[in-house]
């Protein structure tokens, strides 16, 4: 992407889902559990971010939320969103739990 489209790119998020030109998304969201036994708790990936992808499947990112980081993927949903799973230690270490808003910011990696 040449400069002018990067610039007209990162003007559409003002106010919205913010993305940076080292390939960085902030996004808030709600912390939600699959249903069933075992199910994980995720954040969704706003749609207009997740349009961002290329290509399907896991996209390998470092997300981070309040003070945790870790390497991760946004994942498919199979319905044509996307998610960011939180496990146990990045709830613990930040105090969240299911139906909590959370700041997720994502990078390529």
């Amino acid at each position: 992407m040449d400069n002018q489209h990067a610039h007209e790119h990162i003007a559409r998020f003002v106010g919205a889902p913010r993305h940076t030109a080292a390939m960085q998304w902030t996004f808030t969201g709600e912390i939600e559990r699959f249903p069933g036994p075992g199910g994980w708790y995720h954040v969704d990936v706003p749609a207009d971010i997740s349009d961002e992808f290329e290509r399907d499947g896991f996209i390998p990112v470092i997300a981070e939320v309040g003070v945790s980081q870790w390497e991760t993927s946004v994942m498919p949903k199979g319905d044509g969103t996307r998610f960011v799973a939180i496990k146990a230690a990045i709830r613990k270490a930040n105090n969240l739990d299911e139906g909590d808003q959370v700041t997720v910011i994502i990078r390529r990696r």
